[in-house]
C-alpha cells in the first residue's frame, strides 16, 4: 500500500491568486516522465490557470469611477490632444483675460503657469534677461524666433499660440517655406521641447528658435 501511494504522489505546481478556494485543486498537475512533455504540459497548465483567475480577476474587480476605456492608444500625442479638450473650458475662459499688450500677456501666462524667469528661460532657450525686459517694456525688440521659443516654454496650446504672437508685430506668412515651418511648430508647443524642435529645424535648414545662440 506505501509503495502504490509512493507512485501516485505527484508534485503540486500552479498560480495562486487571492479569496481563490479551487485554485490548488484546478492547478494541480501531474508530471509526465519525459522532460520535454513535462515542461510543456506545465507550462499550458499555468497558462490556462493564470488566464482563467486573472478573467476572473477582472470579472469581479470593481469598476475604476469615470474610467473611460478608447479604442485608440492613449500615446503622449493622443494625452496631450485629451488633457486641452479636457480644459478647454478653463483655458477658453483665461484667454479672455488676456487682453493686454505682449508684456502684460506674457507676465499672466507665466503667473498662471508659476514660472520664474529661470524656468522659463531653461524652457525656451531665451536669455533671463531678455525675458525681463519683454516683461517691462513694451518697446523692446525682439524676433519671430524668440516669440515663439516663448510659446514653447510656456506649453501653449494651439489656440493660446496663435493668440500670443498676435499681439506683436510678427504675421506669419504660410505661402513661405518658414512661415509655414513655424505655423507648424505652434501646433507643438504643448508637447515637444525647445530642444526637440530646434533639431528638428535646424537639420531641414531652417533658423532654430530662441535668443541664446549658446544654447540652440
Amino acid at each position: 500500500m506505501k509503495n502504490h501511494s509512493r507512485r501516485l504522489h505527484a508534485p503540486l505546481c500552479g498560480i495562486f491568486v487571492p479569496n481563490s478556494l479551487n485554485a490548488a485543486r484546478c492547478a494541480a498537475v501531474i508530471w509526465p516522465k519525459s522532460p520535454t512533455k513535462r515542461n510543456a504540459h506545465l507550462a499550458e497548465s499555468i497558462f490556462q490557470t493564470r488566464s482563467r483567475y486573472y478573467t476572473q480577476f477582472m470579472r469581479n474587480s470593481a469598476p475604476v469611477e469615470n474610467q473611460v476605456e478608447y479604442s485608440f492608444e492613449l500615446n503622449a500625442h493622443n494625452k496631450a490632444l485629451l488633457e486641452q479638450i479636457k480644459n478647454a473650458k478653463r483655458r477658453s475662459e483665461a484667454m479672455r483675460r488676456y487682453t493686454g499688450s505682449f508684456a502684460e500677456t506674457l507676465v499672466a501666462l507665466q503667473k498662471e503657469r508659476r514660472l520664474s524667469n529661470k524656468q522659463l528661460a531653461d524652457r525656451s532657450l531665451v536669455g533671463e534677461k531678455t525675458i525681463q525686459r519683454l516683461r517691462n517694456d513694451e518697446e523692446y525688440p525682439t524676433s519671430v524666433q524668440t516669440v515663439l521659443a516663448l510659446c514653447v516654454g510656456l506649453k501653449l496650446s494651439l489656440p493660446e499660440a496663435e493668440m500670443f504672437p498676435g499681439k506683436t508685430d510678427f504675421k506669419l506668412n504660410s505661402m513661405k517655406g518658414e512661415g509655414y515651418v513655424y505655423q507648424c511648430v505652434l501646433g507643438a508647443c504643448a508637447e515637444n521641447s525647445i530642444y526637440e524642435i530646434n533639431e528638428m529645424l535646424k537639420e531641414n535648414g531652417i533658423t532654430p528658435l530662441g535668443s541664446d545662440p549658446d544654447l540652440q
